[in-house]
């Protein structure tokens, strides 16, 4: 079976909601539990993903 990667961005009332750097990010902070290391791992700023988990409240 071939495998097959799928990149999706979804944009929601023209800002950007999702992306694949941001799942990422996600999945980062699930395994580790901190989102410190998550950006570490992640390769974005720790501010970064502060505003990007702000951005879903």
């Amino acid at each position: 079976m071939k495998n097959t990667e799928i990149l999706l961005t979804i944009k929601l009332q023209q800002a950007l909601f999702i992306d694949p750097k941001r799942v990422r990010l996600l999945k980062e902070i699930q395994q580790c539990g901190s989102i410190n290391q998550a950006a570490k791992n992640a390769k974005v700023s720790y501010k970064s993903a502060w505003d990007h988990l702000r951005s879903h409240e």
